[in-house]
């Protein structure tokens, strides 16, 4: 994924605007704004993933349990992002596993 938006998006249960599952995924320049999910509010990931993340917002998501912008359990490498405004009862940035 290179320099796309994804804003306002629901999921019912995990990843609101994204839900990766055995999937190598990069995001390069990602926006991220107002999503929401139980688990993930912006991103959910599985264990056997692999995801990268560069140069990337992730601004006011929401997540009613775990990871207001990112939920992992796989491997996540992020690099010069910026993380704000997210809420999560744990994690209001990140919950990795």
């Amino acid at each position: 994924m290179l320099a796309s938006s994804i804003a306002t998006a629901t999921a019912t249960v995990s990843g609101g605007a994204i839900y990766a599952v055995k999937s190598i995924l990069n995001i390069d320049n990602g926006t991220f704004t107002s999503n929401f999910a139980n688990d993930g509010g912006a991103l959910y990931t599985g264990p056997a993933e692999i995801v990268n993340i560069t140069k990337s917002l992730f601004n006011g998501n929401n997540a009613t349990n775990l990871g207001g912008a990112i939920y992992s359990a796989g491997n996540v490498t992020i690099t010069s992002s910026i993380f704000q405004f997210n809420k999560a009862y744990n994690g209001s940035a990140i919950c990795a596993d």
